[in-house]
């Protein structure tokens, strides 16, 4: 059954429709969830607001858009939540990006080249990374979510301010702004 025929029934009430919509992109928002917060537990939580959270305003969803992006943009906003959440909790601890993720195929190990390279450069990758996440943390919500979205998800702009709600140049510019800021505390941390 195509995606509009999908949401007429599930606007209709039909949880079945809703069902299989949310079936079609779940790996997709989870592993978005995943990327913004770092953590799978977090990421589940994140995934499932999200889907109860359509579920609830599946008549307010203007299918100017496909589903998966306005669930998109609805996970985003839990993340955004639970960010909140956590800074007025003063609470903060997220995983490696180094750990397993799902994927559409199932969960995925982090896998090297067969040709092993150098312990020095495997230590090496691991601690840029660990860097790298550690200068995401230090970012605002909003700048976070823009980096994570064109530069770890590849999300065109076009894409996003679908997603955000935003136009393209506020994109762009938020891009560029999160991008320097990014730059900056990496900069910092690195003693510069």
């Amino acid at each position: 059954m195509e995606e509009k025929q999908l949401v007429k029934l599930a606007k209709d009430g039909d949880r079945r429709a809703f069902e299989a919509l949310a079936a079609s992109c779940a790996k997709e928002i989870y592993n978005l969830a995943l990327r913004l917060c770092g953590d799978r537990h977090k990421a589940q939580d994140i995934a499932q607001d999200a889907f109860v959270n359509a579920y609830k305003s599946i008549g307010s969803f203007r299918e100017d858009s496909p589903f998966s992006a306005w669930v998109r943009r609805i996970a985003v906003n839990a993340w955004k939540n639970t960010v909140r959440y956590e800074i007025r909790r003063y609470f903060t601890k997220h995983d490696s990006i180094d750990d397993n993720y799902e994927s559409d195929d199932g969960e995925m190990k982090k896998q090297y080249a067969s040709s092993d390279p150098p312990a020095d450069k495997v230590l090496e990758d691991r601690q840029k990374n660990d860097e790298i996440h550690a200068v995401l943390e230090l970012l605002h919500p909003d700048a976070r979510e823009m980096i994570v979205l064109r530069d770890m998800e590849e999300k065109s702009y076009e894409e996003i301010a679908a997603m955000t709600g935003l136009n393209t140049g506020t994109v762009k510019s938020r891009i560029a702004r999160a991008r320097e800021a990014f730059k900056q505390k990496f900069i910092k941390m690195q003693g510069g």
